[in-house]
């Protein structure tokens, strides 16, 4: 009977008890034994990062409420409304407006003060960074209506969210008439592309010799690297 029982129920391990690891059997006893209330999931998370920091320095761990902008830097694009923007004391004033873009299209001009979107206030002493970008990103074709302050007058906007896209090129351009300059801050989905439409814009201004600026390049996606250094390398070299 025992065996039978074992062999039929669901993974097998009724009779089977595994030797939790130290790492768990501390979280467990911190969670049921520790005099205060603790967040096991933070605390997790802390000892995943100390666990990667004795491996090589590119092992990291990515906590979840992170992976968002993690991933937005691969695909190299996001779903927003399209503004750059900073808080000047405790309100935020829209200093560039993507060309083109959703709230180009909706009127939003440089200068503006954001004040609330949708039902969610955006100005005050204690206004974080994160929280405006979570609450100016988010769906695509959703509609973010704005409460705008402009010229002593508000005004409201509504901005329907689109593809904003992430670019890899700080910067091409021609050093002189013949020695041209990219520099690539990171290597996307995009970023083949995107090099290589800047790479044929200098060509036509007459570049020979190319400056490629890597400094501070935080990696990311292998193949598309790949695809870059094969310009670089004649026939069937190892890359």
């Amino acid at each position: 009977i025992g065996y039978k029982l074992r062999d039929g129920i669901p993974g097998k391990n009724f009779f089977y008890i595994e030797k939790r690891r130290p790492v768990q059997e501390i979280l467990d006893l911190v969670k049921n034994r520790y005099v205060d209330t603790v967040d096991i999931a933070a605390l997790s998370d802390s000892a995943i990062v100390a666990i990667l920091s004795k491996l090589d320095p590119h092992s990291v761990f990515i906590p979840a409420e992170q992976l968002q902008t993690a991933n937005e830097d691969i695909i190299g694009n996001f779903y927003g409304i399209g503004i750059e923007f900073n808080v000047f004391d405790d309100t935020l004033h829209v200093v560039n407006v993507l060309k083109d873009g959703p709230s180009f299209k909706a009127g939003l001009m440089v200068g503006d003060k954001i004040l609330k979107a949708g039902d969610t206030v955006l100005s005050g002493k204690n206004i974080a960074i994160e929280s405006i970008r979570n609450n100016l990103r988010g769906q695509l074709n959703a509609v973010v209506n704005l409460r705008v302050l402009r010229n002593g007058k508000f005004v409201n906007i509504p901005v329907t969210r689109g593809v904003i896209p992430l670019s890899s090129i700080d910067a091409a351009y021609m050093i002189d008439s013949s020695i041209g300059f990219i520099r690539l801050n990171k290597f996307s989905q995009q970023t083949y592309r995107e090099f290589m439409q800047s790479l044929d814009a200098l060509k036509k201004q007459g570049l020979q010799k190319l400056v490629l600026d890597l400094r501070g390049n935080g990696g990311g996606v292998l193949d598309e690297a790949i695809e870059i250094a094969d310009e670089f390398l004649s026939g069937d070299k190892l890359i």
